[in-house]
């Protein structure tokens, strides 16, 4: 969730310069969709619903906005999308917004990465340390 929050917050905050988003969804609803998915271990739709609303309860305000649509507001920010081999469904969508950033020439993607977020509270030092230099 912290890079689509990351990404809505730039998109209206011109003072946001730079971006670093590890495992960008391509919505909050499909980050949603993924943790219930990934939780529960079966796609369960009778708990998607209960599941967005209180999503929206936690954070106040619930935009259908997808990541597609914030990125194409950023204009020349510099950003770095990350993404690693244990990602799974994050992985593809992080690779698949590429093309929505407007300024290719401020864009860095680094989607096969050994190590993301996800993994790095059981890294070792070193392999934290690898995650931490781009």
């Amino acid at each position: 969730m912290g890079a689509y929050a990351a990404l809505r917050a730039a998109a209206k905050d011109e003072q946001v310069k730079a971006l670093v988003l590890d495992s960008l969804p391509r919505s909050q609803n499909e980050l949603i969709e993924g943790t219930v998915r990934n939780y529960v271990g079966v796609n369960v739709k009778a708990l998607l619903i209960p599941a967005r609303f209180a999503t929206g309860l936690y954070q106040g305000e619930f935009e259908k906005q997808d990541s597609c649509q914030l990125a194409k507001t950023l204009g020349g920010r510099r950003v770095l999308l990350l993404a690693g081999e244990d990602d799974g469904y994050l992985r593809e969508s992080t690779k698949s917004l590429v093309s929505c950033f407007p300024d290719q020439s401020n864009l860095e993607a680094k989607t096969d990465l050994h190590l993301t977020g996800f993994s790095l509270p059981s890294a070792t030092g070193e392999q934290g340390e690898s995650y931490d230099r781009p």
